[in-house]
């Protein structure tokens, strides 16, 4: 998982700046000589692996990669050369968080930590369907 995460994220600082480009569209990607599809389907073969990874070894927790990178979006912008990196540390972060919160709750127990993961993530996924639908 280690070196899944390690390898995605160096390739993913490696093509931040093709995903930049094709955020402003396949006419402006082409007319700047860059190949739309060959940018996609690069970067779907480095994120299936990663989420597979993710979710194989976090279950519940994995929840964290769908919720972070949104946070940093709405903070940082658009530019993906920050964001990657930025979701990566902040995801850790997170998660480290919830862990401590969760074994000093209600110590000596344990809270599983996808509560707290949840009790941030919902409310933020609330927010992000509702201002998509109105």
């Amino acid at each position: 998982m280690f070196w899944v995460g390690i390898i995605g994220l160096i390739i993913g600082i490696l093509l931040s700046p093709k995903i930049n480009i094709l955020s402003l569209g396949d006419d402006v990607a082409i007319g700047l000589g860059q190949n739309p599809e060959k940018i996609r389907f690069t970067t779907l073969m480095v994120i299936i692996p990663m989420c597979a990874a993710a979710v194989a070894v976090g279950k519940n927790i994995a929840f964290v990669g769908l919720i972070v990178p949104q946070i940093v979006r709405k903070i940082l912008g658009e530019d993906y050369r920050r964001n990657i990196p930025c979701s990566f540390l902040l995801g850790a972060t997170l998660l480290t968080f919830a862990d401590v919160a969760a074994r000093m709750l209600l110590d000596p127990y344990e809270t599983p930590i996808g509560v707290f993961t949840a009790l941030i993530g919902i409310p933020f996924f609330i927010a992000v369907a509702r201002k998509e639908r109105g």
